[in-house]
């Protein structure tokens, strides 16, 4: 499946992060992997049709992300929040 990765602040907030993530994910489809490029995070989507859940973004402490009840992981990785490196994982309900 083609993909389309973008590129978006590292200054933005966790809530600003989440809403690029967002509304991406009604442009190009379900969001599939979060990283960082210098001082930018990117955003990973698989071209498609939006998905019906769009997914939710919070930060963790160690190597892995919570489980969380009634979400799937989507992402998790390395990004930066207010411009500080951070932990981000993507849920989406399911």
């Amino acid at each position: 499946m083609p993909s389309k990765t973008v590129e978006t602040d590292g200054n933005q907030s966790l809530a600003e992060l989440q809403t690029a993530v967002q509304q991406q994910e009604e442009i190009f489809g379900p969001l599939t992997a979060l990283g960082l490029q210098g001082p930018n995070n990117t955003m990973t989507f698989d071209i498609g049709p939006a998905p019906a859940n769009l997914t939710v973004l919070e930060t963790y402490d160690g190597d892995a992300p919570p489980a969380k009840d009634g979400y799937d992981v989507v992402s998790a990785g390395g990004c930066l929040v207010e411009g500080r490196p951070a932990n981000v994982v993507a849920y989406r309900p399911n």
